[in-house]
């Protein structure tokens, strides 16, 4: 019961995610001139790398957040922050990386992994449940 309540919050949560943003050469004056409001995701040569974590047996896990408050300092020095929602995350770590294992939520705290066989059910579920309505 504990698993189906977290998992439903899960699904209407957005998640925090440290990333860096890379710039590709020649896209500087891009960056610059943004204003307040304006959106870096739709921008041409900008990209945002996220963190991977490598386990012990070598397993590549992409670290979410349920707020910046659960990031430990070193993410606040040296990523910035994005919020995602839960469907967004399941198509990056699905289709954007070919060589992770999948997604671990707070890995500094109490962790909840999700490899990408349960986040494809999950997004598969949901696009079902999309479709019925």
């Amino acid at each position: 019961e504990n698993l189906v309540e977290l998992l439903n919050k899960i699904l209407k949560a957005r998640l925090v995610v440290p990333c860096q943003i890379r710039v590709e050469p020649g896209y500087e004056d891009v960056v610059n001139n943004l204003k307040k409001g304006d959106s870096l995701h739709e921008l041409e040569g900008v990209h945002f790398v996220s963190e991977i974590l490598v386990a012990s047996n070598g397993t590549r896990w992409i670290p979410y957040f349920t707020t910046g408050l659960m990031m430990p300092k070193k993410y606040l020095a040296e990523y910035s922050k994005m919020d995602y929602k839960f469907t967004d995350i399941c198509n990056q770590a699905l289709l954007d990386n070919k060589d992770i294992t999948g997604i671990v939520i707070n890995p500094y705290n109490e962790s909840f992994y999700m490899d990408k066989t349960m986040l494809k059910l999950m997004l598969d579920a949901i696009n079902e449940k999309n479709n019925e309505e």
